[in-house]
């Protein structure tokens, strides 16, 4: 420490970096806090993302939402209520929009949890149109989970579930103003219970 004095360099000691240490781990909490963050929002708009592609009965669009590994699930109301894989699940989206017209998903009440490469949205989902040439109006509940892919953020698993009969629907209800959302292959009529996909 002699020469180094000597030289004019001094050297810290052990407690002068508290403080740089103090001011930089905070700034490192904000960063992790804000891709959070980020990840979050990117999971919202894989949501409106899906709600587009269903209300335009868009294929090409759900298949950029899916993953499209062979284990991913979408359990719908509709029978058989267990879709495994992309081509199943894309099978039961098809089938549902050749029977549907004028489609109008809508989601609202959207949360969103974030774990690493994992995330979890929560939603209601409204959900009107013509199905079979039938007057189409349902509601329910949906989770999704995401998981982050090479690309980015993909839809692992979906779950619909309808409201119980006689259940209001949702504030944000397209009829009230809610999001457009997309339907993961499901819908009713009036008096039934069909949830997106189904």
């Amino acid at each position: 420490m002699r020469s180094a004095a000597r030289k004019g360099r001094v050297r810290p000691g052990p407690f002068s970096l508290r403080p740089v240490l103090a001011s930089i781990v905070p700034l490192l909490a904000t960063i992790a806090c804000g891709g959070a963050a980020a990840d979050s929002d990117a999971v919202k708009e894989l949501v409106q993302r899906e709600v587009a592609a269903v209300n335009a009965r868009d294929m090409q669009a759900l298949s950029l939402i899916w993953s499209q590994s062979d284990d991913i699930v979408l359990f719908d109301v509709a029978p058989p209520g267990r879709f495994q894989g992309w081509p199943a699940i894309a099978r039961s989206f098809n089938d549902f929009f050749l029977r549907l017209s004028d489609v109008a998903m809508s989601v609202d009440k959207v949360q969103v949890s974030v774990d690493g490469s994992l995330a979890a949205a929560t939603y209601d989902w409204t959900l009107a149109g013509t199905l079979d040439g039938r007057t189409l109006a349902d509601h329910g509940q949906a989770t999704a989970l995401y998981c982050r892919e090479k690309d980015g953020w993909r839809l692992v698993h979906a779950h619909y579930s309808p409201a119980p009969r006689g259940a209001p629907a949702a504030a944000g209800d397209s009829a009230a103003g809610g999001t457009p959302a997309a339907p993961a292959g499901g819908g009713k009529t009036a008096g039934s219970s069909t949830p997106p996909g189904g």
